[in-house]
């Protein structure tokens, strides 16, 4: 059964708990082997702040709400890329991962 998702701006209210939750997850699994495990301990959703970022914030939602995925972006950071557009993060839940046969 396929599964079907909506991108949506955040907003000033978005539940950033969930959003915490969901930075939290991901890290946990995708650094999981990349990074030592002290560190990844020592995290927890408090960690990260995505309320800082709302206004360049788009968010993967389930047809009932949950938050799947987040991407935060602006403008480049590079000063050899001025003008240009870049992606900060692209968080989605180890849950939602396509996996192809």
């Amino acid at each position: 059964m396929a599964l079907t998702y909506r991108i949506v701006r955040a907003e000033a209210n978005s539940d950033f708990g969930k959003i915490r939750q969901l930075y939290y997850e991901t890290w946990q699994s995708a650094y999981r082997d990349l990074i030592p495990a002290s560190y990844l301990q020592q995290l927890t959703p408090t960690t990260w702040r995505p309320e800082r970022r709302w206004q360049n914030m788009l968010l993967a939602m389930t047809a009932v709400g949950e938050v799947v995925g987040v991407c935060t972006f602006g403008p480049a950071r590079h000063a050899n890329y001025e003008g240009w557009g870049e992606l900060y993060s692209l968080y989605v839940h180890p849950n939602y991962h396509l996996v192809s046969s």
